[in-house]
Order: C-alpha cells, then structure tokens, then sequence
C-alpha cells in the first residue's frame, strides 16, 4: 500500500483537529509552519537534526532499492508537511463555516477518505496475508516428512530449555530443524555440526552485533512483591530520548503507542522492576543497529513507500524490539492475537535473521 502525502496529514489533522475550534486549529497551524520553517533553515538544529535521521555513509555500497538520496528523503518530509498545513486550512475553513468545535465523524471529506483507506489498507493486509500463508505452506512442504528423535535425556534437556524461553518443544525443535536446513554439516563420524541456533534462553540473548551486552532481567524475587503496572506515558517519554531511532513526527501514520499495549502486556511481573532502565540500556547498545534501521525501512525509504514495514522509527517499536530479543515467542502468541501478523513479520525481517519466528 502506498501512503501518500495526503493520507498522512489527513489521518494526522483528524486525530489532532478533534475537539477543537477555529481559533485552536489556527494555533496547531501555526506551530507546523514555525517547525516547517525552522526545519527548512540552515544553522538550526531542527534543519540538521531532520537531515540526521537519515545519513548516508560515505562508501558504502548500496543496491539501487535502497540508494534514495538525503535530499529526496527530506523532499518527500516536506511534501507531506506542506500537505499537512494544506488540511489544517481545510478544517480551518470547515469550522470557520460551521461554527463549534471539529468532529471527524461529521467532516464528510474526512470520512470519505477515512473509507477509502481502509479499503486500500485491508486489500493490502490481504495481499501479504496470502503471501505469508504460501512461504509458511512453502516451508511446511519442504520439510514434510523429515523427523527428528531424541533421547530422553535430549528430550528432557530441551523440553526445560523450551519452559525457561516461553516456548513449547515443538516451537524449539522448529528452530533446531531450520538451523540444520541452513546449515548442518555431516562430521566425517556421522554426526552433524550444526550452525548457531538463533534461539537461546531469555536470561542470555544477546544481538549479533559484537559489541553489544546482553540487557539482563531482574532475578524472580523469592517471595511475591507487590510491582506497579508500567505506565505507557513513561515507556513512550523514554523512547522520546532517542530521536535518532526515531522517525520525524509528521511521517508516522497512527498515534504514538498505538502498538505499545501489545508488547507491554509481554513485560512479565518480574520484568517490570527497573524495565525502563534495561529498555534504555537496550536501545543505546544497539545504536548502530536502530539507526541502520530507520535509515533502510523508515518512512520516507523506498520499502516503507509500498505501505510495508509501519512499525519503523514509531517510539514503541523500541519496545517491541526489546521484547523481540528478551520474549520472541510471548510477543509473537500476544502479537498474533491482537494485531495484524504482517506488521511485525515486516519489523523481524528489517530487524534481521537473529529471530525469525513467523518463517
């Protein structure tokens, strides 16, 4: 799916144009084109921080779907703000001409547009729905009637290993058995040599990256404590002090923390106690990585323009990611049941190999 400038400010002013009046929509107006203008002036930090997001390193050899320039980025940063202010003066001369305060429900342009998204957006969730369906059926084919048998100590072993990750045996032998499609190789005794699994118990994941530290979780307490709920306000402040992980407000397409219930409800009792700190401490190891990241599938990047890849440079797919690497199989179960699969099989494809549950 192709989002366009148009789709972007028209979702964005109808979320933030709800409830006000004139005189407020002509206040939010004029604080975008300050930013615009402050974002368009050299010698202001807003007109270097907007050209960070997305560096180009000089020397390094990019194919042609990934070699968008720096300035046709920003281009495109700035088409959608221009049409940004073109909406606010729609709804500005909407209420202007009605009176009272805007409701999206009762701007008819709004709900036209808001129908014809969704029509787009499920035809496109359909379409990769379809093409995820025939890799897994794919795979499913190409690995009918191979077997694998254990021993029972073997069995015992990776039945406890299976627990302490959160999976069930049959999710961890999936993973064994792609490593030796991918890999294996047969000793000159019979037995095989197998590659690195990419799964390994939560307490000792660490990203392939070989200067990043693993982000430890708290030892279980021996006698129950009472731990507060993590309070999304503060998880999505944190991420907010990353802005080079992060895309540029005016480019995400739903509220901030739209996705963030769904990977919190993974952050286990006994995870919660000092999660905001390891969640900091996750992200600033990882630095190289996420900023690689927005740079290749952000918005504004060729992938992300084809509709795919929406959860890139939003601040709580820094959460997601943690618990990707800390929690893969709860977050996919939780994932799957309150969410489109697609979105997050795009983010543990830009992600990388390390985790690749949906394949």
């Amino acid at each position: 799916m192709h989002i366009t400038p148009t789709d972007a400010a028209r979702g964005a002013i109808g979320r933030q144009a709800e409830g006000l009046d004139a005189e407020g929509a002509r206040a939010k107006r004029e604080k975008l084109v300050q930013l615009i203008d402050r974002q368009r002036t050299p010698g202001t930090s807003e007109h270097a921080d907007l050209r960070r997001r997305d560096p180009l390193i000089d020397g390094f050899e990019q194919d042609d779907y990934f070699s968008d320039s720096v300035a046709d980025r920003v281009a495109q940063h700035f088409e959608t703000m221009d049409a940004k202010v073109s909406e606010w003066d729609r709804v500005i001369a909407l209420l202007e001409e009605t009176g009272g305060a805007y409701a999206a429900a009762q701007d008819a342009v709004q709900t036209a547009w808001a129908a014809d998204y969704e029509e787009r957006r499920t035809a496109t969730v359909g379409w990769h729905r379809q093409q995820l369906a025939e890799r897994r059926a794919a795979e499913r084919d190409r690995l009918h009637g191979m077997s694998v048998h254990l021993g029972a100590d073997a069995a015992a072993a990776a039945r406890r290993l299976a627990q302490r990750m959160g999976a069930i045996p049959e999710q961890l032998a999936a993973e064994v058995l792609r490593a030796v499609l991918a890999g294996a190789v047969v000793r000159a005794d019979g037995t095989l040599a197998l590659p690195a699994v990419p799964i390994v118990p939560r307490q000792q994941l660490v990203s392939p990256a070989s200067e990043e530290e693993p982000v430890e979780s708290p030892a279980p307490s021996s006698a129950p404590t009472s731990v507060p709920a993590l309070e999304a306000k503060d998880i999505l402040a944190a991420a907010e002090r990353f802005p080079w992980a992060l895309a540029a407000p005016g480019t995400r397409h739903w509220p901030d923390g739209e996705f963030l219930d769904v990977a919190l409800s993974t952050v286990r009792t006994e995870e919660r106690e000092g999660y905001i700190e390891r969640l900091e401490a996750f992200v600033e190891q990882r630095r190289a990585r996420l900023e690689e990241l927005l740079r290749a599938y952000g918005p504004g990047s060729r992938p992300a323009s084809h509709g795919r890849y929406a959860l890139v440079g939003r601040p709580e797919t820094l959460v997601i990611l943690e618990r990707m690497e800390t929690h893969p199989f709860g977050l996919r179960a939780q994932w799957e049941k309150e969410r489109e699969a697609v979105l997050l099989d795009d983010l543990e494809f830009a992600w990388g190999p390390r985790i690749r549950l949906s394949r």
